[in-house]
């Protein structure tokens, strides 16, 4: 692969790492099924927002710096300006997530 990670990714998989490293913390010598129900919530606790960093970097009009642009009306398919964008809340397999969209 020779395209770097994108910076949103790599930072959620980083406070992934961190949750990691406290359940090995809080859990010394603990049992396997105790390690496994801790690293289970840990990666759940995780999902969504590693979902909303994957829909950000792939999802052009939920990219930071889409207000100001021009998009088709969804009605009549006029050119009109990004107003703002506004904050959408969907729950997903993954758990709630939410992102910005241009509105």
């Amino acid at each position: 692969m020779t395209e770097a990670l994108p910076a949103p990714i790599v930072a959620q998989f980083e406070a992934l790492g961190h949750a990691l490293a406290a359940v090995t913390t809080a859990h010394r010598e603990g049992t396997k099924a105790a390690l496994e129900a801790a690293t289970l919530t840990a990666v759940r606790a995780a999902m969504p927002g590693l979902l909303g960093a994957v829909l950000c970097e792939r999802t052009s009009s939920l990219r930071p710096g889409d207000a100001g642009r021009t998009k088709a009306c969804p009605s009549c398919g006029a050119r009109c300006r990004v107003a703002g964008l506004r904050e959408r809340t969907v729950t997903t397999v993954c758990g709630t997530v939410t992102v910005e969209r241009p509105w």
